[in-house]
């Protein structure tokens, strides 16, 4: 067993609360530390999405019949949601829609 998984299990033991930021570890507490959802709380972070939502027409440097990019920027691993984002590529693709992804960031431990 890793240490500081030992660790994360000894801590999550004794803590009366546990906030996590991303949604994605929580079934995985739930489960690896067998925690009550009641001893777990979601913060998620916080953004704008009309910041983030740029003009359809504008989404790639070749214009309308360019490829959809998605791109994702963190930790790559199972609680960041990469299985999901892999999944609504597939879903994309299959309903016609040209995309294409791009993965930035480090593997976790």
């Amino acid at each position: 067993m890793y240490y500081n998984r030992f660790i994360e299990r000894q801590l999550c033991a004794r803590a009366d609360q546990i906030v996590l930021q991303a949604p994605g570890l929580v079934p995985h507490l739930q489960e690896y530390a067998q925690l009550p959802a009641t001893r777990i709380s979601l913060l998620p972070n916080n953004i704008d999405p009309e910041f983030w939502s740029p003009d359809p027409a504008s989404r790639s440097p070749g214009g309308s019949g360019s490829a959809l990019r998605l791109i994702s920027v963190g930790t790559l691993g199972q609680s960041r949601g990469l299985f999901v984002l892999l999944e609504a590529l597939a879903i994309l693709r299959k309903r016609g829609v040209p995309a294409q992804l791009t993965l930035v960031g480090s593997s976790e431990p």
